[in-house]
């Protein structure tokens, strides 16, 4: 959430994700907000009135638009509620009395190129702007497309125009789709006292949130409302006001230091931020040198897919002062010939970024373009001339798209962190680049941060006088932080007196067996070779709403829960039970498989329901495949999504026979019961448990990768997700196996550490 959360959340003891909160009234949140340097606010509402307000609606708000108003006024919508919240929160710190402008936008009549006010005078209040909205709204026609520039930009007039500090809340339903506008807005926006709070869907504002770099402060957050709702049970108002306000503080902070509050400030809009906005490659190297960079040796491996010669004119200009006396070694891959196994090496020696622009020019019409796309075999190419010099090494990457060779590359680029190399890899495609950012962000096991990913088109936009200087920021701001981490860290590059040597690292839970298999025989063999003895199998199946319109984004238009009378078809829950029993059942002694199933309209998010006959274990696999398709046509689907009772249940059956079990829990979907799943994860991890959550669904998958990674207070890692869709593409010629390895792989290290933590023995505390 920016670069002050570490400082604001511990001054008002507010922490992602797991939290808890100590304020119990919005007094309590007002005196935090003091103490952490609030002085004085005005508060901005802006509304939007697009058309998506009554899809969404239909999924998250009972069927209804989100802007339906109640007429006996007993039930807020998502919006009046947020204004109420926010409102009743920030007026203390309302120098004007409590004048409130209010805006909408998105309507039939302003669309996405401006916005209309509520009232022609400012609204005196947020218990006005409440009264405005409930007589507005009903009157006004929705339409879009999304766009927050125009309500950025008349706050911006605003703040102007008094010379004060705002708040602009902006409360949205769904993602942005005038991006570009609304990314330059807020970057203008930095140059104002104002801060902005979104709230709407959602990797967009991720976006605004964390990758602006051209603004001079961090001046945008962005809130999921429903989500942050369930962090504060008991006061859940206080708990939203909390996560929505709590950077206001560093932010107000940061504008009186930066002076934006000075009138001269405004009126010439100039700024020390003015310097990263740099007008000439001249200016951005001594950047880069005054931040510690001295030299590197260049490798540049160009996908073969597509590629683009304007990104090498521009690291010429931009890296020629740092290019070491080594050659400048280029290599292609993906082509007809290499596809993904191999590489080709240009056969010119280049001392220089534009003898390497010749020979990509004259190399390229001779090449027959193929694919898959994989990394790896040029940061292995890498690893090896870095071994061989012994200096430290940038290798640049260019590609188009996405890597279907995801897990190999992954494995790839832990083995380089090993190393001085510095990755760096410019997507010059449209993506999709979700992988490109979990190599840049979540791969917790490496030596350092490795690889740096920036998309070419995005990235043009962070210096509109100068794109290409904008771009070569973007892309080469962490290198000097990596050459610092390599030159300081015991990753180090060799001197005359110091031969380098690889340093070795834990090795990565990734690579706990490999992902080669062809039969599940060698994948029982590899698990017994890794060290798994035994194990006992509790199966878990989310039957939760959300299956319904998972499915019918995801298993062409049906449930996700969908049977084949004919039996013709698998739906993937019946795949995942068969795929992990056939590889599970060779470790079970008893052969006995506790199946519980939870979501359904009984047992809610509150308990599990046993799916065995006469609440029995089923007897292998296959009797749990009976017993699915027994039950689940006769079940209501409902929720929430709670992983929690059958965390507790397997624990109570650990307790009883003290053996190690792995839970399998199938779902479709982001959990909605965080705080108590989480607890129980944490619960279990003192216990002889393996917890394997298969995501079967679209997502979202945020909190998985949470629980799989984020939780300290574990005493081990007991969880690990596993998303069914994607993974089923690391073995394409047996996908089964291919899943199997991928969801087992971490079981025989967590096995391990469950013995060595002595919590197998029979003086473990059951």
């Amino acid at each position: 959430m920016g670069q002050f959360v570490s400082s604001c959340s511990k001054a008002i003891s507010f922490h992602i994700p797991m939290f808890k909160f100590p304020n119990n009234c919005v007094d309590e949140l007002q005196n935090a907000l003091r103490k952490a340097g609030l002085e004085s606010s005005n508060l901005i509402v802006a509304i939007d009135y697009t058309k998506s307000n009554e899809w969404t609606g239909k999924r998250t708000f009972h069927g209804k638009c989100l802007h339906d108003i109640d007429p006996t006024g007993f039930r807020l919508n998502p919006y009046q509620s947020v204004i109420r919240i926010i409102g009743q929160t920030l007026e203390v710190f309302d120098e004007e009395n409590h004048l409130v402008p209010a805006f909408g936008f998105g309507d039939a009549n302003t669309k996405g190129t401006s916005c209309f006010r509520f009232l022609p005078s400012i609204a005196e209040g947020f218990v006005n702007v409440l009264r405005s909205y409930k007589q507005i709204t009903p009157n006004v026609q929705l339409s879009g497309p999304t766009n927050f520039a125009p309500v950025i930009k008349e706050t911006i007039r605003i703040v102007n125009h008094t010379r004060q500090y705002y708040v602009l809340l902006i409360i949205a339903d769904s993602q942005v789709t005038c991006e570009k506008d609304t990314a330059n807005a807020i970057v203008e926006a930095s140059y104002y006292p104002l801060f902005g709070v979104g709230d709407g869907p959602w990797d967009a504002m991720e976006e605004y949130n964390d990758k602006l770099p051209r603004r001079l402060f961090d001046n945008f957050q962005f809130i999921e409302y429903n989500k942050v709702l369930e962090f504060n049970r008991q006061n859940p108002d206080v708990g939203f006001a909390t996560a929505a306000l709590m950077e206001i503080p560093e932010q107000y902070k940061s504008i009186l230091e930066l002076g934006i509050l000075h009138e001269d400030f405004i009126s010439t809009r100039r700024s020390k931020a003015d310097a990263m906005k740099f007008a000439s490659y001249n200016d951005l190297q001594n950047e880069l040198l005054s931040q510690g960079l001295e030299k590197a040796n260049m490798l540049i491996a160009i996908d073969y897919t597509k590629s683009n010669e304007s990104i090498i004119n521009t690291f010429d200009l931009a890296l020629k002062v740092f290019v070491s006396d080594q050659p400048i070694r280029v290599f292609g891959f993906g082509d007809v010939n290499t596809r993904d196994t191999s590489y080709f090496e240009f056969p010119q020696t280049c001392q220089t970024f534009k003898q390497v622009l010749e020979c990509y020019t004259t190399t390229t019409p001779s090449i027959k373009l193929a694919g898959p796309t994989s990394f790896t075999p040029v940061i292995e190419k890498a690893i090896e001339i870095v071994k061989e010099i012994n200096q430290y090494h940038l290798l640049i990457l260019l590609a188009d798209g996405q890597i279907t060779c995801e897990m190999e590359t992954l494995n790839t680029i832990v083995k380089a962190s090993n190393y001085p190399l510095s990755i760096l890899m410019i997507g010059i495609g449209d993506g999709p680049w979700d992988m490109m950012n979990t190599y840049t962000d979540n791969l917790p096991k490496r030596h350092f941060d490795n690889f740096h990913f920036v998309p070419l088109n995005q990235t043009l936009q962070f210096n509109y006088d100068h794109p290409e200087i904008g771009f070569a920021t973007a892309a080469l701001s962490v290198i000097p932080r990596q050459y610092k981490t390599i030159k300081d860290g015991t990753t180090a590059i060799p001197t005359e007196s110091h031969q380098f040597q690889a340093v070795p690292t834990e090795s990565h839970k990734f690579q706990a067996i490999p992902d080669s298999y062809e039969t599940f025989e060698e994948l029982q063999k590899a698990l017994r070779r890794s060290g798994l003895e035994s194990s006992n199998l509790v199966l878990a199946i989310d039957y939760t709403k959300s299956n319904t319109w998972t499915g019918e984004r995801s298993f062409q238009g049906k449930c996700l829960h969908y049977i084949d009378p004919r039996g013709a078809e698998l739906n993937p829950y019946q795949k995942v039970i068969l795929t992990l029993g056939r590889t599970l059942e060779a470790f079970d002694d008893d052969n006995l498989i506790p199946a519980f199933g939870f979501g359904d309209i009984h047992t809610g998010g509150n308990s599990c329901f046993n799916m065995g006959v006469n609440s029995q274990p089923c007897q292998g696999f296959a009797q749990v495949l009976t017993r699915y398709n027994q039950l689940t046509p006769t079940l209501k689907l409902s929720g929430p999504t709670n992983f929690a009772p059958v965390i507790r249940q397997t624990i109570d059956i650990v307790r009883q026979s003290q053996q190690y079990h792995i839970l399998v829990i199938v779902a479709d979907g982001q959990v909605s019961n965080e705080q108590d799943t989480a607890d129980a994860i944490v619960q279990a991890s003192n216990y002889p448990i393996s917890i394997i959550m298969v995501g079967v669904g679209d997502g979202p998958w945020d909190m998985m990768n949470e629980f799989d990674d984020n939780l300290p207070q574990r005493r081990f890692d007991n969880f690990q997700f596993v998303e069914y869709a994607k993974v089923l593409q690391y073995n394409k010629i047996n996908p089964d196996i291919g899943f199997a390895t991928a969801a087992l792989m971490e079981i025989p290290e967590q096995y391990k550490l469950i013995r060595k933590m002595g919590l197998l023995s029979t003086q473990a505390q059951f």
